[in-house]
């Protein structure tokens, strides 16, 4: 993807009401521009910051999930792309059918002797009883010493709130969002900001600290989408790094 490329996605994502290429959902279209971005490198992006900010919310999605996108078709109207079902391979042709192996021959009178003289032939019954003996013992020293509990990884997320009306009250929508509880998130940060956009409009900016393995930011946008559903218009992150 050249620069003039980016420029232009730049630009179609400052002028879109939507934090994703087709809409208010992800779709085929941004796995795959995601796909396109993601070969030039994060530091090639510093340029661009819609880009940037649109590159680090799709980021956040595993990437089967983004794989999901790609085959759903959802969001592909606008240049999105639909791989074909590759071609069954041909089935090879059946092998001609092997001849049964001859009968073993039976043991002889003196080899059956030697067999019942064995004095150190295994006893299976012994070595079962002797192998569980040493798994019980292991079993024991474990449970004397528990393990320690890894720590666990943890992002610092700033993201931006976007209001729906220029009467939205953003200091309260701050204060209400502080005291929300949600299973992943650590804690919110303890200082916000109101940075203007346009018209008289502000958006408001936050930090959430998240354990990376019990939540994605997915989950907190549609959390704040259904705690303030007629007063946000949209939610994008602002930056992200490991904590």
């Amino acid at each position: 993807m050249s620069n003039a490329k980016l420029q232009a996605l730049e630009a179609r994502l400052s002028s879109s009401q939507t934090p994703f290429l087709g809409g208010a959902h992800p779709g085929a279209e941004d796995a795959a521009e995601f796909e396109a971005v993601a070969k030039l490198g994060e530091k090639s992006l510093a340029a661009f910051p819609r880009v940037n900010s649109w590159w680090s919310t799709v980021s956040q999605f595993t990437p089967a999930r983004r794989g999901a996108w790609a085959g759903s078709g959802s969001g592909a109207s606008k240049g999105g792309h639909k791989k074909a079902a590759p071609a069954s391979p041909a089935k090879p042709a059946a092998e001609p059918a092997k001849p049964a192996p001859a009968p073993a021959p039976a043991p002889t009178k003196a080899a059956k002797e030697e067999e019942e003289d064995d004095l150190f032939a295994s006893d299976d019954e012994a070595d079962r009883a002797h192998e569980e003996m040493l798994k019980a013992k292991v079993a024991a020293a474990r449970a004397g010493k528990p393990e320690k509990e890894k720590p666990k990884q943890r992002s610092l997320i700033q993201f931006e709130i976007k209001p729906s009306d220029v009467e939205t009250d953003l200091e309260k929508m701050a204060a209400e969002i502080k005291t929300m509880e949600l299973k992943g998130v650590q804690n919110w940060g303890q200082q916000h900001k109101l940075q203007p956009v346009a018209y008289g409009i502000n958006k408001l900016l936050m930090n959430v600290i998240v354990f990376d393995d019990d939540v994605i930011f997915e989950d907190i946008e549609q959390a704040l989408l259904d705690k303030f559903p007629e007063d946000i218009q949209s939610i994008d992150i602002a930056a992200m790094s490991k904590v």
